[in-house]
């Protein structure tokens, strides 16, 4: 019986159902468009900084001024630059 009735109004209503069915196709083309488009830019960023993971930039603490760098700065590069 619901299967009749939903048929029936199917088909009365007939430019709604297509507009409604073309609607739906256009949301989900969209936000898989959205996701395929944030893998694509998370993949491009990734790429172009492959080549800074090597590298360790250290400034000095302003507070103490830019002409040395305090006893915890050094002890944590120490620490990253032993070998394992």
């Amino acid at each position: 019986m619901l299967i009749e009735l939903s048929l029936r109004n199917l088909a009365r209503t007939k430019v709604r159902s297509i507009l409604a069915m073309i609607g739906i196709v256009i949301g989900v083309m969209a936000i898989s468009s959205i996701g395929i488009f944030g893998e694509s830019l998370k993949g491009v960023v990734l790429e172009n900084f492959k080549g800074l993971a090597n590298e360790v930039i250290v400034t000095p603490d302003y507070t103490h001024g830019y002409t040395s760098i305090d006893e915890r700065t050094l002890k944590k590069l120490e620490r990253i630059h032993m070998p394992k």
